[in-house]
């Protein structure tokens, strides 16, 4: 199961902020709530590092492209792998097959989008 999570407090706050993200704890599995400059727990993530906020399920969706998202994609070339930076969904017009290659959102109206970190 692929838990997409936050280990850093302040990019998650960043996240709760300007999207909507809400998260819960890896270590209690309780909601986290987010008062405008911190999230409640990031002083529990200073003193130990193992705990993650994981992105709570109402807000998976967010990690999907939307329309003028910049978004970073996988291209192959002949010599290897490439990665580059376009407009999301422009460049699918041009490059269909790059529709699975979708590696992370980089910005969303304009505003940094931090990419969380995935486990299995």
């Amino acid at each position: 199961m692929n838990r997409p999570h936050y280990k850093d407090p302040l990019a998650a706050a960043w996240m709760a902020k300007y999207f909507g993200m809400k998260y819960i704890c890896s270590n209690t599995n309780a909601p986290v709530e987010y008062s405008g400059a911190a999230l409640d727990c990031s002083e529990d993530m200073r003193n130990d590092p193992s705990i993650k906020l994981v992105i709570h399920p109402e807000s998976l969706h967010l990690l999907e492209p939307q329309n003028d998202d910049l978004v970073k994609v996988r291209k192959r070339e002949e010599d290897g792998t490439e990665r580059r930076l376009f407009p999301f969904p422009e460049f699918l017009t041009y490059n269909p097959h790059f529709a699975g290659d979708v590696i992370c959102i980089v910005q969303r109206n304009r505003i940094a989008f931090i990419w969380p970190e995935s486990e299995s």
